[in-house]
């Protein structure tokens, strides 16, 4: 059976810089294993000091290639970056149109240049904010777009909620919104993303990086958030690992150089970010491991469901949810004292700005039955699904570990072991060995518990997958 990509489609103008536009939208595709797929809206004479010149295609030829892209490919997620006037932009919606399953959509709405000056006409900006933003999913404005948007200036933090609640409502539209600090001249930057299937938001902070290597940032954002969404995250998912990549990128990119011009703003983008710290020599340099409390409820559901993975996930939430009702889920059941996925049955690992960067759940095996009823409970309630009957997959004479989950941005540190070794603690402590199931097609994760002293002993089938049962001995 082959395996399928989850593809993107930006559209977009070119940089033939490489820093920002499309060519930045396909590499923070691929970077996040997502294949991208664009269509061009205009090339540009530009590099990282500035635009010489916009060539734009003709509408009819821009249509022509998202047409192509979607017949053909496909797209589980879409970026939009800048559309100079309304005929494209009505052309680009009137074509998405078309393919009405096409709904993860990111705008990215570039309307304003660093200068300060406005890139589109008042016309134009009345069309994208009244006719594309109700259309797409998650926008992404920076302070001088929400505020020509907006018709007001948000300049302070203390705006910043009220602010992306009434982007969020223009035109009736319900688009979330991801309101960008960068402009704000604060040590940290707390972006705001607020989710309008939810109505909550999310404080996404991270401390203010001293670097002019920013060109292409918000195109990155932008298309990391499209491509997590393609990958089938939920909207909270999508935005905080989207920040996370952007913010690792820029720190990363401080001490590179690629330009030879003393005039210009190297990129932010970091191509293969799989390493983001690779100067830090020891993870403990970085991290700490410590108990979960009921404020970690979210991060350990998005952990559950990176370990179970996006398949899984889109096919639990089928036919009449949302992986953001699975998000959802798991974030009650770890909320709760007594739940399988509990936070009192929960490690987290911290990096130095107490983020959450990996999980492990585990707990005393004889106890799985009592703690699953919540579990069917919650299918029932958030999903509408009935789950009962399910086997147990762990012995009664095991601590179960059932959970690990390590954020992308940070494997290959050792924080997966150190979170391993201190859940076996948790298993001495309770007179009982460690016990998990691995996926037979996994052997990198199999060699990882084989270097910690686990042994097999015997396979056993689990939602539907033969797994093997691996015991510490």
């Amino acid at each position: 059976m082959k395996m399928t990509y989850n593809t993107a489609l930006t559209i977009a103008g070119s940089d033939p810089s490489g820093g920002a536009g499309l060519q930045a939208d396909l590499k923070t595709f691929s970077a996040l294993g997502v294949y991208g797929a664009s269509a061009v809206v205009a090339v540009v004479d530009e590099n990282t000091v500035g635009v010489y010149g916009v060539h734009p295609i003709p509408v009819n030829f821009v249509q022509g290639q998202i047409r192509s892209v979607l017949d053909d490919i496909g797209a589980d997620a879409v970026k939009i970056g800048m559309l100079h006037d309304s005929e494209l932009i009505r052309g680009v919606l009137s074509t998405l149109q078309e393919y009405p399953d096409v709904r993860r959509i990111v705008l990215d709405p570039v309307m304003v240049a660093t200068s300060g000056d406005p890139l589109l006409q008042p016309e134009a900006v009345a069309t994208l904010r009244d006719e594309l933003l109700p259309y797409a999913k998650v926008i992404t404005p920076n302070l001088p777009e929400a505020s020509l948007l907006l018709g007001e200036t948000v300049d302070h933090q203390d705006q910043f909620e009220d602010a992306a609640r009434a982007l969020s409502r223009l035109n009736d539209s319900k688009v979330s919104v991801m309101l960008k600090a960068g402009h704000l001249e604060n040590n940290t930057l707390t972006d705001i993303f607020y989710n309008a299937e939810t109505g909550e938001f999310l404080r996404l902070t991270t401390p203010r990086v001293d670097t002019p290597n920013t060109h292409g940032t918000g195109c990155t954002l932008s298309s990391a958030i499209a491509a997590y969404l393609a990958k089938g995250a939920g909207l909270d998912t999508a935005a905080q690992l989207a920040k996370e990549y952007i913010a690792n990128a820029i720190a990363a990119g401080t001490a590179r150089c690629i330009i030879s011009t003393p005039f210009g703003n190297n990129p932010a983008y970091i191509p293969y970010p799989a390493k983001p710290f690779s100067h830090i020599k020891n993870a403990t340099d970085l991290m700490q491991i410590i108990p979960a409390t009921p404020q970690h409820a979210n991060d350990i559901a998005r952990a559950v469901m990176m370990a179970i993975g996006d398949e899984i996930c889109a096919d639990f939430a089928s036919p009449d949810h949302s992986t953001d009702d699975v998000e959802r889920l798991f974030t009650h059941l770890a909320s709760l004292d007594d739940s399988q996925y509990s936070y009192l049955n929960t490690l987290v690992a911290l990096d130095e700005n107490e983020n959450v960067v990996g999980v492990c759940v585990g707990y005393d095996g004889a106890r799985l039955h009592q703690l699953r009823r919540h579990f069917f409970e919650a299918a029932k309630t958030f999903l509408n699904r009935d789950m009962e009957g399910m086997d147990d997959e762990t012995s009664p004479d095991e601590f179960y570990l059932d959970t690990l989950a390590v954020s992308p941005m940070h494997r290959g540190k050792g924080i997966g072991s150190m979170l391993l070794k201190a859940m076996i603690g948790k298993a001495k402590a309770s007179g009982k060995p460690a016990g998990l199931l691995v996926d037979k097609t996994n052997p990198k994760a199999a060699a990882l518990y084989h270097s910690l002293g686990f042994i097999h002993v015997d396979d056993r089938p689990f939602a539907g997958v033969l797994m093997s049962h691996l015991r510490l001995t």
